[in-house]
């Protein structure tokens, strides 16, 4: 999901606005808003959560309770932040179409009505399961 989007302004900031997908599976416009609302939830998390992450444990090898406190008030913060964020999948994505339609190409094999695997055309006539492993695409 990370590497799978541009900015409309390449000058501009990394928030929801400014941030299209560049592969798209199926819903359209709900799909679309979901895995962008997904993609903004690690930007705020990378950029406001886990730089804290080490300043919290060295606060607490050096026991130091101030810097601890101040390390966690800014990752509360972070966390807010994305409950925002997260909030907003209701803006554009329909429950009844995320959960109908994509949400089982994301379910995974097992527990899923694809647990076959899917038929690729032009791969193989017969279902496959495709993963993703280290950066290495799977085929079973």
């Amino acid at each position: 999901m990370i590497a799978n989007y541009y900015k409309i302004d390449p000058n501009g900031p990394l928030e929801l606005s400014n941030l299209r997908l560049l592969y798209t599976l199926v819903g359209g416009r709900n799909f679309h808003w979901f895995f962008l609302v997904s993609l903004q939830v690690e930007i705020v998390g990378g950029t406001n959560i886990l730089p804290y992450v080490p300043v919290t444990q060295e606060a607490i090898l050096a026991g130091d309770c101030a810097a601890l406190s101040r390390a966690l008030q800014s990752i509360a913060e972070g966390i807010e932040m994305i409950t925002a964020v997260m909030a907003r999948t209701y803006e554009e994505c329909d429950p009844e179409i995320f959960y109908n339609v994509f949400r089982p190409f994301l379910a995974g094999w097992e527990k899923n009505v694809f647990k076959d695997g899917l038929i690729y055309k032009g791969v193989s006539d017969k279902p496959v399961k495709v993963s993703l492993h280290d950066s290495k695409i799977y085929l079973e």
